[in-house]
């Protein structure tokens, strides 16, 4: 091998490294780049979230001002992960929630636990679920029913049941009631519908 040779293949190789040096330091430089717009990323996308959840828990209080709408309540209902199954338990709880009779018990907690439903109550979480609503009258109510019981005990004459979406296998709902009235107006029917498709808007639904 020639002294050229012996420079030139030198050479190649020093540049060969120089360019593999030159490229991990570039690689280093876009992953931290990378996770930077990551970590903004997530921040916006949480920050956007609690603005979300802001506006629903606004509009949920809002309802307070709806005529003969006397109590509302958010409830999630679940299989223990997973879409309803026959054999398992399917459960709902209440998450949010107000009623405006102070007399009357706080129905978040009264329902802030796994309430396993019956048949009666899962045919009214299809209909939700199908229809977007459904109308409970408690004295209209099977007399066998689960639900019916508690409306009894609460003191409940009427609800309307609203379907507000899914979120990872779990559905979210709107119980809106009355203690006074066994049916709504239909400006609350109007005020209560408007109510609910801003929370479905907010939930993306």
């Amino acid at each position: 091998m020639s002294t050229w040779e012996t420079v030139w293949i030198a050479l190649a190789s020093g540049a060969t490294i120089l360019i593999a040096a030159i490229f991990a330091g570039i690689k280093d430089v876009i992953s931290v780049w990378f996770v930077k717009i990551v970590r903004k990323m997530r921040k916006r996308t949480y920050i956007q979230q609690i603005e979300k959840l802001a506006v629903f828990l606004e509009t949920l209080d809002e309802m307070r001002k709806i005529r003969d709408l006397q109590r509302c309540l958010i409830f999630h209902g679940h299989n223990c992960g997973g879409l309803p199954t026959p054999g398992k338990p399917y459960t709902v709880r209440a998450l949010l929630g107000w009623h405006s009779k102070p007399e009357k018990e706080d129905p978040l907690k009264r329902y802030n636990f796994e309430l396993q439903v019956d048949s009666h109550y899962t045919r009214i979480l299809e209909d939700v679920i199908k229809n977007g609503r459904c109308t409970q009258v408690t004295k209209n109510m099977p007399s066998d029913s689960k639900l019916r019981h508690h409306y009894e005990l609460e003191g409940v004459q009427m609800t309307e049941i609203y379907y507000l979406g899914l979120i990872e296998d779990e559905l979210i709902f709107l119980s809106a009631s009355s203690y006074d009235v066994d049916k709504f107006s239909p400006s609350t029917y109007s005020d209560v519908e408007i109510a609910v498709e801003r929370l479905r808007s907010i939930m993306g639904e």
